[in-house]
């Protein structure tokens, strides 16, 4: 569903960057991207999906959606969602077309999805890293206790830097869910040379003085690094959409896309300079000295069922990059979904190549 929407759009991030690009590409390429750039600023979409909050913790929400009655069963089951802290976690649930949270509710499951809230500018609620590990042990405590969950079983899902913090939390605290989903999570930061390590790491001197100017790590930076990994991209996808039809739903699911990559999130200080050290430069969390609280978080000692999706097409995640965490889990399958980082998602082949796999297994595994 949209509505008009009565404020221009800014965007996309970083502008000046994407407009530099276009100008390298030639004349004839910034007319036709300044034309989709516009057409993107004006169009009517907004999302207005909403959706039951069941928890809230100074900032933090635990959304709830009940299993759709017209699904083939009702299922006693649930599943929650754990988005990355630097997008919203509007990706699960983009629109109600494109909703893995709606598809996975039409499925007959109970489904929760965290919303992480504006994580930079709580007071001291999830400053650190081990701070987002405890976070995520109260979510799946809340859930499971959630009124409508007789069972208690539960599956939790994690998607980028939200199945690492999960994983963190799965090591530390044992067998506090029945399943586990970590889809496009990066564990072996070292795995490849990867483009967004090399752009984390030729960045990092401007991360701190960002930082120690603001005590936080602005999006900007973040959206600077993940632009300059898909740069070739970036410009293209703009004139593209220039010649759609604008009133089309392909053309509603490009700005909503659009209106998530442009809504990153401000990183706190102290859990960007863990990422940046600690993941990206160190690769602690594959070398299994990655400490969270008193005790190194290792991925064998993640003793629930697992399931990890990546892919080769991912340019953020690669797949060589997810895999070790397939390696190292004693009880873990592996799925290559050959779909791009967000199309996983919201893309033509999500349902198929993602989603139902990860149905499919989570009913397979919770019967055996």
């Amino acid at each position: 569903m949209s509505t008009q929407s009565k404020t221009k759009r800014e965007g996309p991030y970083p502008l000046t960057v994407h407009m530099a690009k276009a100008m390298g590409q030639g004349p004839l390429s910034t007319t036709e991207f300044l034309r989709g750039v516009k057409l993107y600023q004006n169009h009517p979409y907004k999302r207005t999906i909403q959706r039951d909050v069941v928890y809230e913790d100074k900032g933090t929400e635990l959304r709830y959606l009940a299993p759709d009655q017209d699904a083939g069963q009702v299922s006693d089951q649930a599943v929650l969602l754990i988005p990355s802290l630097i997008n919203t976690s509007d990706i699960l649930d983009l629109t109600e077309e494109r909703s893995f949270m709606a598809w996975l509710a039409a499925q007959g499951f109970h489904v929760f999805l965290l919303d992480w809230g504006q994580v930079a500018r709580q007071t001291d609620h999830l400053k650190t890293i081990d701070m987002a590990v405890d976070h995520i042990k109260e979510i799946i405590d809340v859930a499971r206790g959630h009124s409508a969950m007789q069972s208690g079983k539960i599956t939790v899902l994690g998607y980028c830097m939200g199945g690492t913090l999960l994983a963190g939390c799965l090591a530390k605290y044992g067998k506090i869910c029945d399943q586990a989903v970590f889809l496009a999570t990066p564990w072996d930061f070292h795995a490849a040379e990867h483009d967004l390590k090399t752009q984390i790491s030729l960045g990092q001197m401007t991360a701190y003085d960002l930082m120690s100017a603001e005590h936080v790590l602005p999006s900007r930076w973040i959206q600077n690094c993940f632009f300059a990994v898909s740069q070739d991209k970036a410009v293209d996808k703009f004139i593209g959409f220039g010649a759609m039809d604008q009133s089309a739903a392909e053309a509603e699911l490009f700005v909503a896309v659009e209106d998530w990559l442009d809504s990153g999130l401000d990183l706190p200080e102290a859990i960007a300079k863990s990422c940046i050290e600690q993941w990206y430069r160190d690769n602690l969390p594959c070398k299994g000295e990655w400490i969270i609280g008193a005790d190194a978080a290792r991925a064998e000692d993640i003793i629930v069922r697992s399931l990890i999706l990546a892919s080769s097409k991912d340019r953020l995640v690669p797949a060589a990059i997810a895999k070790r965490l397939a390696g190292d889990i004693p009880s873990a399958d592996w799925i290559d979904t050959n779909i791009g980082h967000v199309g996983m998602m919201v893309g033509r082949r999500a349902q198929e190549n993602v989603w139902q796999p990860i149905l499919d297994w989570i009913t397979k595994t919770s019967l055996s």
